[in-house]
């Protein structure tokens, strides 16, 4: 089972989502939640608790659980230091691909023995288990697509903000955010339609999603200013253009408006609101 999703979380704390919601006297609650939600996560113990102290101790008893009962017991690892490291060494990592030589660097500079065989099967073990998912980059070669570097997302942002030594960056935990949503509404305990795509330019699209009779391109952007503007979207408008599509979405913090480029649309929506769609 995945943590609350936001609208759960809305009705635990008693608001109830209107159709008419960005007009309501509901909203200011609605974005103060909201703020909360992401940085703190879903997991009803810590959504329904009110002690800072007890969430810490809580979101540590996860990850012990996660350590030593999903990973080290069921899998009979006897190297407890390199599932450690890899689980500390991703609530670090969360939005970012993952290079499993830098992952062998980062073991040999703290001196941490490993065989390849026990970190392929801690890297399947922590899908398995729900605390991180892997998004592939997108290619229409199947082969090209399996051996792509993966981008690590977890799956509640509490491990972020109790655990991770990158607890206030804001533009990635709202992409691990989005990423929570995306995974749940595709209805697949398999991530088989969530990739990113990299253009020939380097240019970056954060999601694809591929269904059967469908194609979306999302973008991630905390917050659309003059520094980052151009870039987020020519990275969308290069999916828009691989993928033939004519809309495209941004998903910012609280940023709302409609981008219209030749015969692209761009849709940017605050974050609290797509995912309450």
């Amino acid at each position: 089972m995945l943590p609350f999703s936001f609208k759960e979380y809305l009705r635990v704390k008693g608001i109830d989502v209107e159709k008419t919601m960005e007009y309501s006297d509901k909203l200011y609650e609605i974005k103060k939640h909201f703020n909360l939600f992401m940085k703190e996560g879903g997991f009803p113990e810590i959504v329904l608790s009110d002690s800072l102290d007890l969430k810490n101790k809580i979101i540590n008893s996860y990850r012990d659980s996660v350590l030593y009962k999903d990973l080290v017991d069921r899998l009979r690892l006897k190297n407890i230091d390199l599932v450690e490291a890899t689980i500390n060494y991703f609530m670090n990592l969360f939005s970012n691909t993952f290079s499993i030589t830098r992952f062998e660097d980062y073991l040999r500079s703290y001196k941490i023995g490993y065989s390849l065989e026990d970190l392929y099967k801690i890297l399947r073990a922590l899908e398995d288990v729900f605390l991180a998912g892997y998004v592939k980059q997108y290619f229409k070669s199947y082969k090209k697509r399996e051996i792509s570097k993966s981008k690590v997302y977890l799956f509640d942002t509490s491990y972020i903000a109790f655990l991770s030594k990158e607890s206030e960056d804001f533009g990635r935990i709202l992409e691990n955010l989005v990423f929570i949503e995306l995974f749940r509404r595709q209805n697949n305990i398999e991530n088989n339609s969530i990739f990113y795509y990299e253009s020939d330019t380097k240019k970056q699209c954060d999601f694809i999603i591929k269904n059967k009779d469908s194609i979306e391109a999302i973008q991630v952007c905390y917050n659309l200013n003059e520094k980052n503007r151009n870039r987020e979207i020519e990275g969308l408008i290069e999916a828009l253009e691989k993928f033939e599509l004519k809309k495209g979405v941004i998903i910012t913090l609280d940023q709302q408006e409609e981008i219209k480029l030749n015969d692209k649309t761009l849709k940017v929506i605050p974050a609290w609101k797509w995912l309450l769609e």
